[in-house]
């Protein structure tokens, strides 16, 4: 997973669509607020996405799952799965 910086606005959009960060933080990611947990993916920092805790993503794993929820939302084309 790569988020561009350069393309990122830092909307934020990722961080409450992303399924991960909604179960892991449901008082703060789940609800549109800024992340109140450590097991979040996705959090803006200085005005841009970044990425943390990848292994949790559901992309990855034994139970793979072919993921857009943080792809589909993102106005920009920011984030990358290669």
């Amino acid at each position: 997973m790569i988020v561009h910086p350069d393309l990122c606005t830092g909307c934020g959009n990722c961080v409450v669509a992303c399924p991960v960060d909604v179960a892991n933080d449901p008082k703060g990611a789940a609800i549109g607020c800024a992340p109140t947990s450590d097991k979040v993916i996705f959090r803006v920092v200085d005005g841009k996405v970044v990425a943390s805790n990848i292994k949790e993503c559901r992309r990855f794993g034994k139970n793979r799952v072919l993921c857009y929820a943080c792809i589909d939302p993102c106005p920009t084309g920011a984030i990358e799965f290669v």
